[in-house]
């Protein structure tokens, strides 16, 4: 990789590109990596402070994180063009043939990282890397074949995600798949995108929130987790989650939201994962599981107290 980084460096074919600004070495994250991260260029702000993802889409990205993770930790990041397209020192698209002249680096990083998985942001990198045109926004989750061990899965842009799909369903996605690339595990990924298709907003038309859609459920209702017969599993309890099994799943919405629990007065946002044939997952965060001490084998009793308000007890 040394070689090659060199390389880039070096590389002054763009006579569109001004001042040739790259990212240095110790920005592109883990070197030995599960899964490659991809993007169209480097952005002025995160020239600025050498760092991969630190404008509006990489607080998205950074937000969804496994408590305690680094983007760097879990992801190589790299772009399909390495340095800076900008006019007038400011972002642009980059150019095809800046992407005909760059993208060879990119190819060359994935044999050489040989990841199992690549997160491709943005209709640019996902057309390139998938030579065909990809329509984004019909394709958000999908995961396809890259090579002989190495899978795809092109994925929305984070920055202005709010014109196209609603940013809660979108950072529960994000998160859930996050925790997948963390356990090094490629099983189940389409069904976190499962109902992304019904959510993503036609182009131009106004953004109705989540909770329009979202069944109602009846104040007063007590229920307990997990059901007889199910119960909280050591992998639970290390992701900080909960399955919701058929038993209990009408206490619940009817698509992925962020919902309120009560426990001893403090309200958590958590965030709930609606999936098709498969248990719902409530993902608690490190402070609500720790202060409920979620463990294996324990029962938790809820009740309903208003529309995707729960109280613990």
């Amino acid at each position: 990789m040394q070689t090659l980084f060199s390389q880039i460096e070096k590389c002054r074919k763009c006579k569109t590109i001004n001042g040739y600004k790259k990212f240095p070495i110790n920005a592109h994250g883990n070197l030995s990596p599960f899964a490659v991260l991809v993007s169209e260029a480097p952005g002025k702000d995160s020239l600025t402070q050498q760092k991969y993802w630190v404008g509006t889409g990489g607080k998205i990205l950074r937000e969804c994180l496994p408590s305690g993770t680094e983007l760097e930790e879990l992801f190589y990041l790299t772009d399909i063009v390495k340095c800076w397209p900008n006019r007038n020192l400011e972002n642009r698209k980059p150019e095809n043939t800046e992407i005909e002249n760059c993208s060879p680096f990119l190819i060359k990083e994935i044999e050489t990282l040989k990841p199992k998985l690549i997160l491709s942001f943005g209709g640019t990198s996902s057309s390139f890397l998938l030579k065909r045109e990809v329509k984004i926004t019909q394709e958000h989750g999908k995961i396809s074949q890259f090579d002989n061990q190495t899978k795809i899965i092109t994925l929305l842009h984070p920055s202005g995600i709010d014109r196209f799909m609603d940013r809660r369903l979108y950072k529960i996605q994000l998160a859930l798949l996050f925790l997948k690339v963390k356990d090094r595990d490629l099983s189940d990924i389409p069904e976190i995108f499962e109902e992304s298709n019904a959510l993503i907003l036609p182009e131009k038309k106004e953004h109705k929130p989540i909770t329009q859609s979202v069944k109602k459920t009846i104040a007063g209702n007590d229920f307990t987790i997990p059901t007889p017969g199910n119960s909280i599993t050591q992998t639970d309890v290390r992701k900080n989650q909960i399955r919701i099994t058929a038993d209990v799943k009408k206490f619940f919405p009817s698509r992925s939201a962020t919902i309120l629990f009560d426990y001893k007065d403090p309200v958590f946002e958590v965030k709930f994962s609606h999936r098709i044939n498969k248990s719902h997952l409530l993902l608690l965060g490190s402070e609500l599981a720790s202060l409920i001490n979620l463990k294996e084998g324990m029962s938790l009793k809820m009740s309903i107290t208003e529309h995707n308000k729960y109280k613990i007890y």
